[in-house]
């Protein structure tokens, strides 16, 4: 035992000099590395994905378990305010429910105000040290938490919150939703919640099955947001090439909707029913919702497997 080597710490910049062209591009094709610290099942769908005013984020992932979609801001130094409010304004414009921030050290006030905002918000804030760990003359990082959200601090957060009455109203319909779901599985580890749509990954980072509810109707289908708009468009159009041949197999019409006003595209069933507001009628277009789930589910999957995009 006297013979096993002794760990050193080193400072991450002696590992990674430089965030932008070293550590940033290492996680990306190492996310697997941060997954295992934060027992979660990240995708990098875009390394220095812009916002609409022309701010980039160092990394736009997925959490492929939750279909959660998540930001990562990279510092190989201590906290700063800067940093927390990019990270801030970088989850506000993508409206990702993930935020994880990679330091080397945290400050107090920092740290507290991650807690904060895990107990405050509905979001997942993750604060994650990263340092060089030097054994027998071999360097590799080492990612620890510092803070990270757990289902203690969110039921705290939820009995100091007042949801609105939407918000309320919007988590039932899901709930009830998922459990009118029975064997069709595909979104049994989705978590209900106060939004007008919930998400599930179709397999290929990016693309997304979605259900979607408004007050005066829902529908199902697919989201596409791989990243660039102009990738977008390419997987979209691989998808519309088909379209005689899929529209062939459903028994709903299409609407396809390539969105050139946004960066995203998406594809969905129409059919008649009711909305939010018409509770009376929830049964029936959460039925109506699961049947045409099934079929772009069927439909589309085994295409988005064969996507060369």
């Amino acid at each position: 035992m006297n013979s096993l080597p002794r760990a050193v710490r080193h400072a991450p910049r002696e590992l990674f000099s430089r965030e932008d062209t070293e550590f940033t591009p290492w996680l990306e094709e190492n996310i697997d590395r941060i997954s295992e610290t934060l027992d979660l099942s990240l995708t990098v769908i875009e390394r220095e994905r812009d916002t609409p005013t022309g701010f980039s984020v160092d990394l736009f992932v997925e959490d492929e378990d939750s279909g959660q979609e998540g930001v990562i801001e990279c510092q190989l130094e201590s906290t700063d305010h800067d940093h927390l409010g990019k990270l801030l304004a970088y989850s506000t414009a993508f409206d990702t429910d993930l935020v994880i921030w990679v330091v080397r050290d945290a400050r107090y006030e920092h740290e507290k105000t991650i807690d904060w905002l895990n107990e405050s918000t509905e979001k997942y804030f993750h604060l994650v040290k990263i340092e060089a760990i030097e054994i027998a003359g071999e360097m590799a990082p080492l990612f620890t938490p510092l803070a990270s959200p757990s289902p203690e601090v969110k039921e705290i957060g939820e009995t100091k919150r007042e949801p609105s009455d939407r918000d309320k109203k919007q988590e039932r319909f899901w709930t009830e939703l998922l459990e009118r779901s029975g064997e069709f599985t595909l979104f049994d580890n989705i978590t209900p919640k106060k939004a007008s749509y919930i998400t599930k990954g179709a397999g290929v980072a990016g693309i997304k099955y979605i259900y979607r509810i408004r007050n005066g109707w829902g529908d199902s289908g697919l989201y596409i947001d791989v990243g660039e708009k102009e990738l977008n468009g390419e997987v979209f159009d691989e998808l519309h090439a088909q379209r005689e041949e899929i529209e062939s197999e459903l028994d709903y019409e299409v609407e396809w909707h390539r969105l050139e006003d946004s960066r995203a595209c998406r594809i969905t069933l129409k059919f008649n029913s009711y909305g939010l507001e018409d509770e009376d009628h929830w049964p029936q277009v959460q039925d109506d919702m699961i049947e045409a789930m099934k079929e772009v589910h069927s439909v589309f999957g085994p295409k988005i497997e064969k996507l060369s995009v």
